[in-house]
């Protein structure tokens, strides 16, 4: 069975961050940033409590289901960098790119051995945009890669987790005049 949770407390965090920006010339930017955040009553998924359910029709209890639901876990840290650069390379063409890298801890959960890492939460993510832009005419690519995340317990404390992938998507567009433009984009061209 699966429901919700009306016990829920909110994620609340503390962040902290450093940023460094740096800017060569016009259109071109370089910059890193170093954070951390210390998050309380993150919320995971679990599927490991069992519940009785009572059907009204019957006057009794029918059975025992496990649950799936939403639980505060606790307390989470995470600490990255992430790295930014944008630069106008020739004739129009330019590029933006940027690199994460986050590291998570978490409280150790009741029932489940070991600490996780923050739910939907990729150590890695890439994000790699070459771009055209002259006159009316404007396009780009933009590929994207995440690296695997946990996102929930599931039964007998097995973690479900979440491949990495990939994913590039294009758009261009040509203004018309100075108030319509005419647009197309693809989505997840991999």
């Amino acid at each position: 069975a699966g429901g919700g949770n009306p016990n829920l407390k909110p994620y609340q965090s503390t962040n902290y961050e450093i940023t460094a920006e740096f800017y060569p010339r016009a259109g071109a930017l370089l910059s890193l940033e170093l954070y951390r955040r210390e998050i309380d009553n993150y919320i995971v998924s679990t599927s490991i409590a069992n519940q009785s359910f009572y059907n009204s029709l019957l006057g009794r209890v029918v059975d025992t289901y496990r649950l799936s639901s939403p639980i505060n876990a606790g307390k989470a840290k995470v600490n990255g960098v992430l790295v930014n650069g944008q630069a106008e390379i020739w004739g129009g063409f330019g590029i933006q790119a940027n690199y994460a890298y986050q590291d998570s801890s978490t409280d150790v959960i009741p029932g489940v051995t070991g600490t996780l890492n923050l739910p939907y939460l990729s150590k890695h993510t890439v994000n790699v945009i070459p771009y055209f832009e002259k006159g009316p005419f404007q396009a780009r690519v933009s590929y994207n890669y995440r690296s695997s995340y946990f996102r929930a317990l599931s039964r007998l404390n097995s973690l479900d987790s979440v491949a990495p992938y990939s994913q590039l998507d294009a758009s261009a567009s040509l203004a018309l005049t100075k108030n319509i433009s005419l647009t197309v984009n693809a989505q997840n061209l991999l």
